[in-house]
């Protein structure tokens, strides 16, 4: 009721014009939104902390020395006080050293690393925050953190926590660091994560969100037995752990990794495939990662064999099969189902389980375990529905988010992939499933077609974009060898035969010729035929890519039977012309003229190959 006056209040304040802007708001607060960002005129500026520390020293005297400090002006020719090193800024409490470090500059880091006390090195911040940990936070320069931690107090600077209980190499951990965690992480006395568990189970966690597995790795290396149980079990503060998403579930942090779903396939990693394949180091990079999350997963999975129920959940398994099948982490889910087989069974407080989200965001691995499954698990799959009475076919019927789908598809082979996982699907669950209907009395049919609507409308567009190109051309190569068939080289005698007819060159023009009006003429009828169709959602699943795909390798045909009879016509005319050196004039000409053509077939094979691929065999099914 307070909503409904807010919003005619807003309405009525507003003229005419804005009223049409406001109509598809249905809460106030989304109508005062619009109206602040698109008509307010204040502008509010939200300063940084280190640029409000520029202007705000304590001592008058050392400000032009903050500022020359922060600048990353040499100080090495100035005369400072003794007193500087006592100075901070008002705001972030920050040295001169805090201000050095965020600059960069190595020469005044070392000078007054050199030069100060103990105590100055040591200073926090208003934080809690080292210089070295500052340096650690905004990734300076590795050579300013290496002269620090070899500093008489880098040991003290290591293991000094700030008002978050964080170390040093946690904050670079937490930035996504990779250099400086790793660094950080070698120089830090082992002591440090011995003696507190929450170090190293905050450290595991933030080096698994940062995809950081190196440093994660050489952790569980040194503590395997009891770390996992701490970081599941909570040894945590409570209010951090009933945070959305159990921050510091290790399991739930390495589900949450978008692992690259690109990895290198095992051919890619054949002696002839390093030959031909550029990017060599990153494949071996990729390659590696993916070795240390497997190596991660089975130190986490070991502990898990164990746990009851009620381990279970202290350890958010669940929590972490669903985002595992999310993200479609694979590996992770075996390993967990080896560990205890009824985490499959895992579902959501929708009564969704892992298929349901493998279904949803299209992963295809995470899918195919369904193949695998016995007798009973894959019955009661068949006839699960979650709250609002969704089986997996509606599911799949569901159109796949954006952020999901392959940049590198068009409409047209996006919208066949989408047909594809409804009908894979439609195959494993029970008939019954068809024809069933959800909560909004909707039948999966009638979902997928409303739900991809407007997706089939741009799979159109683009086939009948793409088929109209097409005919352009294929019609300009039929009119030229229609032209050339008509127009006998070399003229006709009395009898009004081709003087040239018993050539043997003669007779392959007339071949290729032919040829080419023949495949050209029958892919302008295949272009022609998907300009003409109505173009059903069904039949993007093969009816429109084989037509296209018939088509274009015709027109390829054509054009090259259409150079040949260019060969043969040249051929035939420096003949009748007694010019003995034919090659050299035929060459070039040929070498130059085929150089479009050959690159016409490089792009153009490519382009038809992958569509057959993802035609003729439907991949979700395995």
């Amino acid at each position: 009721m307070k909503n409904a006056k807010a919003l005619h209040i807003i309405q009525l304040s507003c003229g005419r014009q804005i009223q049409d802007e406001l109509c598809h708001f249905e809460l106030a607060k989304d109508s005062w939104s619009h109206l602040s960002v698109v008509y307010g005129k204040t502008l509010k500026i939200n300063l940084d902390k280190l640029e409000q520390d520029d202007d705000d020293i304590v001592s008058v005297k050392h400000k032009e020395l903050f500022r020359m400090v922060g600048r990353g002006d040499p100080i090495e020719n100035i005369k400072i006080d003794q007193d500087v090193y006592d100075d901070i800024t008002s705001i972030s409490a920050r040295t001169l050293l805090h201000v050095a470090v965020n600059a960069g500059n190595l020469k005044n880091v070392e000078m007054l690393v050199r030069e100060g006390r103990d105590e100055f090195v040591t200073k926090q911040d208003r934080h809690g925050d080292t210089a070295l940990a500052l340096a650690a936070y905004y990734n300076a320069k590795l050579d300013i953190v290496k002269y620090m931690v070899d500093s008489k107090m880098g040991e003290m600077l290591l293991m000094t926590h700030n008002t978050n209980e964080e170390l040093p190499v946690h904050m670079a951990a937490g930035k996504g660091h990779k250099k400086m965690t790793t660094f950080l992480y070698s120089k830090t006395p082992g002591e440090v994560f011995k003696k507190d568990s929450r170090n190293r189970v905050l450290l595991l966690d933030r080096c698994i969100t940062a995809e950081l597995f190196e440093v994660a790795l050489r952790l569980l290396k040194l503590y395997p037995e009891d770390l996992f149980h701490e970081a599941s079990c909570g040894e945590i503060n409570s209010e951090e752990r009933n945070e959305e998403s159990n921050k510091f579930s290790t399991l739930v942090s390495l589900a949450k990794v978008k692992l690259c779903s690109n990895f290198p396939k095992r051919r890619f990693f054949q002696p002839t495939e390093y030959l031909i394949y550029s990017r060599t180091r990153e494949i071996y990079a990729k390659k590696y990662t993916l070795y240390e999350v497997v190596g991660v997963i089975k130190y986490l999975i070991q502990n898990l064999k164990g746990f009851n129920g009620l381990g279970l959940r202290q350890a958010s398994a669940h929590e972490a099969m669903l985002y595992a099948a999310q993200n479609g982490i694979i590996t992770l889910i075996n390993a967990m189902r080896n560990a205890n087989p009824y985490l499959l069974a895992v579902t959501d407080n929708s009564g969704r389980g892992i298929l349901w989200y493998a279904i949803l965001n299209r992963r295809r691995s995470v899918f195919q375990l369904i193949y695998s499954l016995n007798g009973l698990e894959k019955e009661m799959i068949k006839y699960r529905t979650d709250l609002v009475d969704n089986n997996l076919l509606h599911m799949a019927a569901l159109l796949v988010p954006s952020s999901i789908r392959s940049g590198r598809l068009g409409p047209a082979m996006q919208v066949q992939k989408e047909i594809q996982w409804f009908k894979a699907v439609e195959e494993v669950v029970h008939p019954m499933c068809k024809e069933a209907k959800n909560e909004d009395g909707k039948k999966p049919y009638d979902v997928f077609f409303e739900s991809h609507e407007e997706l089939v409308k741009a799979g159109e567009k683009w086939t009948k974009d793409t088929a109209t190109c097409y005919i352009a051309v294929a019609s300009l190569v039929l009119t030229i060898m229609f032209a050339a068939a008509f127009t006998i080289l070399g003229g006709n005698n009395q009898t009004g035969t081709p003087i040239s007819l018993d050539q043997n060159t003669f007779k392959m023009f007339l071949l290729a010729d032919s040829v080419s009006i023949i495949t050209s003429a029958t892919s302008v009828l295949f272009f022609i035929s998907i300009l003409t169709s109505r173009c059903h959602a069904i039949d993007f699943l093969k009816v429109l890519p084989m037509k296209l795909i018939t088509g274009l390798a015709l027109l390829l045909f054509s054009v090259c039977s259409m150079m040949v009879a260019f060969y043969a016509a040249l051929s035939m005319i420096l003949k009748q012309n007694h010019i003995g050196s034919r090659g050299v004039v035929l060459g070039p000409i040929l070498s130059l003229g085929s150089v479009p053509v050959f690159i016409l077939l490089a792009s153009q094979i490519r382009f038809i190959w992958r569509i057959l691929y993802c035609t003729m065999k439907n991949r979700i099914k395995g």
